[in-house]
């Protein structure tokens, strides 16, 4: 019999539906994947020792809070280049592999970031955010802003955290609402991006 794949379930298995158009027995619930989030992080030289120490587990607590939450977590690292180094999952495990290896180096493309976790969340439907953490400037800050109004056009919360050279008036634009920028010292960068958690929707997913 053909199936025809309608998307991911609860615990991100295929759901498959027969021609006749009914689930197939003993495949999971079908709906659509309810909560997104991408976790953006500056990697730039600027942000060598403890700021990548603090980024790194703060990252962490985040996505362990998130996936509580019912949240699939995704990973983009970024410094010249924007590299997605974890597409949205449930696991804590694969973003954790990813963080251990971090190595701080070259500049700020936070525009390409920015792009490369909007493509993902675009195609997905329900809550979806973006957390961008960031020490300094970005190299093009009007492709940025405009990356960040395409997000809120398309209902992406944006959330920033800065700290040390960030711009908070900048970090106020490109946040879809200027209550969810942040700024932080470097020694708090850890408890700044763990309690952006705190600014996800609560509670079980809808089926």
């Amino acid at each position: 019999m053909k199936k025809r794949i309608l998307g991911l379930g609860p615990n991100g298995q295929l759901v498959t539906e027969s021609r006749v158009g009914r689930a197939l027995p003993g495949s999971p619930t079908a709906h659509t994947v309810r909560r997104s989030a991408f976790l953006l992080l500056d990697r730039s030289s600027s942000m060598a020792g403890q700021k990548l120490s603090q980024a790194r587990a703060g990252a962490e607590d985040f996505a362990r809070t998130a996936i509580s939450k019912g949240y699939l977590v995704g990973l983009v690292v970024f410094s010249s280049e924007a590299v997605l180094a974890c597409s949205p999952d449930r696991s804590i495990e694969p973003i954790v592999s990813r963080l251990d290896v971090l190595a701080a180096d070259g500049g700020t493309n936070m525009t390409a970031a920015l792009e490369l976790a909007t493509g993902h969340l675009r195609e997905l439907s329900g809550e979806r955010a973006i957390v961008l953490v960031t020490d300094g400037a970005p190299d093009d800050r009007n492709s940025a802003l405009a990356v960040g109004r395409q997000a809120a056009r398309l209902g992406i919360r944006v959330i920033t955290i800065g700290t040390d050279d960030a711009d908070i008036g900048f970090l106020r634009e490109l946040s879809s609402d200027a209550d969810l920028a942040n700024k932080v010292d470097a020694a708090q960068l850890r408890q700044g991006i763990a309690a952006a958690a705190r600014r996800l929707t609560s509670g079980t997913p809808p089926q």
